[in-house]
């Protein structure tokens, strides 16, 4: 918050941003020295910026692009800018003067609303000016960047362009992380890829926590088109042939390599007897073995067709193409396996709702809207897997937007949830409790970044709104596996 504020401006108040646009930075031979930023900062409200090169300062102005400074001091590095009129896109300029007693570096973390740009002794440092934020969670953890300082005086300054809500900037030093190995690398991927499968989703650890920022950092390098063009590369075509996009190497070797582990463990897993086995694939994908049957549910991956022969049946719930594959639905049409849905001709279009039984195990379907629009859009599926009283049931929601139209007929052992399509987690967790909640629609590479691609730290918040109402919830990564057992 602001201590004081002098000048010509209104008072003002601001919070957090996030975005990358180059390699972190090591931290190297350079000493590391903790944050050390004056407590006094300049903001400069409405600059006009048009003539203004921000890389051109040295030391602190008291004018900028016609406005005159204000003086602020802010507390645990939180300000916040509240005005009645602003539009998105508006600027504001901070700046802050400090001293070092030697060259060396210093860990930051910032996040914005919206955008941020962040500069160094007349370097421009980091931006997320092209993406915005992306996670609408802000916090000193959204982006974390070494910067480099020298003996005597330093000079920083932070562009801040409003978002929908106005400005607000979080900056501060996060827990020390190893940028280097959390960079998106190949080498990085190659190595510490498999480490994913050593942690566990139900247990917090620092190791976690930095894979899934490695992995977070190659997800913000794949645009939205490299990878549809990359997810229609089905095994065998002329595509599958064609050089990768260099940035998305990292990313897609864990999308590849996830699968892979997947393929590994499908057939050779055995099942505890009364039990289940569940596999993430991708964004609302999952493979589940029982004792005596294999299905998958909302099954999207470049080489999902491979999965046929293991599978007894698929589920869809709606014709948004990251919920299916149309390779694999052509396979086990081939194969005569059934295929549920309520929009594929090829597909075995029941009525819905319905109670379809597929061996032991049974499935039942209700219609849901998607949203205001696509009323009906998305089947929801019941599916009980075996016919013991205390069998495990599974509750898929699909895209469901209203917690009203979530309606299993009894007592579930998972949901699986897209938490930002209408249905709040936290709540359906109250309602249905569920002996887990899994949180997926996470990091649903078709979308742009920033617009309807929710990240981790997305994720790892709607968790946590679970887990304090005293219920279980956790967001699997790709290829990860979940034992359930009868009690």
């Amino acid at each position: 918050m602001i201590n004081k504020l002098a000048g010509t401006c209104k008072p003002i108040g601001i919070a957090a941003a996030l975005l990358l646009t180059g390699a972190a930075q090591s931290a190297g031979d350079p000493e590391r020295m903790k944050l050390d930023f004056s407590e006094e900062w300049r903001v400069f409200i409405r600059p006009e910026l048009e003539q203004v090169d921000l890389t051109s300062y040295n030391e602190l102005p008291d004018e900028l692009g016609g406005v005159a400074a204000a003086i602020a001091s802010f507390t645990n590095g939180q300000f916040a800018i509240n005005e009645e009129k602003y539009r998105e896109g508006t600027p504001a300029v901070l700046m802050n003067e400090f001293d070092a007693a030697a060259d060396g570096f210093m860990q930051i973390g910032c996040g914005a609303d919206w955008f941020f740009e962040f500069f160094v002794n007349g370097k421009t440092l980091y931006s997320t000016l092209r993406h915005g934020n992306e996670s609408i969670e802000y916090s000193i953890e959204n982006h974390v960047f070494d910067i480099p300082v020298k003996k005597g005086r330093n000079l920083v300054v932070v562009l801040l362009q409003s978002g929908s809500q106005g400005w607000k900037f979080f900056y501060g030093e996060p827990p020390y992380r190893d940028l280097a190995g959390e960079a998106p690398t190949l080498e990085n991927f190659k190595r510490r890829v498999p480490e994913i499968y050593g942690t566990s989703m139900f247990e917090k650890s620092n190791l976690r926590e930095s894979l899934i920022r490695m992995v977070q950092n190659g997800i913000d390098l794949v645009d939205a088109d490299t990878y549809g063009e990359y997810a229609r590369r089905y095994p065998g075509s002329e595509a599958e042939k064609q050089v990768v996009d260099p940035d998305a190497q990292p990313l897609l070797h864990f999308y590849e390599a996830s699968f892979d582990r997947v393929l590994s463990e499908l057939e050779a897993e055995k099942v505890p007897e009364g039990g289940v086995v569940l596999w993430h694939i991708y964004n609302m994908g999952y493979i589940v073995k029982t004792g005596n049957g294999c299905f998958g549910i909302d099954i999207h991956h470049r080489r999902a067709e491979i999965l046929a022969p293991y599978l007894d049946f698929l589920l869809v719930t709606h014709a948004h193409g990251d919920h299916y594959t149309m390779p694999l639905v052509a396979k086990m049409k081939d194969l005569g396996k059934p295929v549920v849905s309520n929009f594929l001709s090829s597909g075995d279009r029941a009525e819905h709702p319905a109670e379809l039984a597929f061996g032991e195990i049974t499935v039942k379907t209700r219609p849901a809207d998607h949203n205001a629009s696509l009323k009906n859009y998305v089947l929801t599926y019941e599916i009980v897997c075996g016919k013991d009283e205390d069998a495990c049931v599974i509750f898929h929601s699909g895209d469901a937007s209203s917690i009203q139209q979530l309606a299993p007929d009894g007592p579930i052992a998972f949901h699986i949830v897209h938490p930002h399509v209408g249905v709040d987690a936290a709540k359906a967790a109250e309602i249905l409790k569920p002996q887990l909640t899994l949180v997926s629609h996470l990091q649903e590479l078709n979308h742009p970044r920033g617009n309807a691609r929710w990240d981790y730290v997305y994720a790892s918040h709607e968790t946590q709104r679970v887990r304090n109402r005293n219920l279980n919830a956790v967001f699997p990564l790709w290829g990860e596996k979940i034992v359930w057992r009868r009690p």
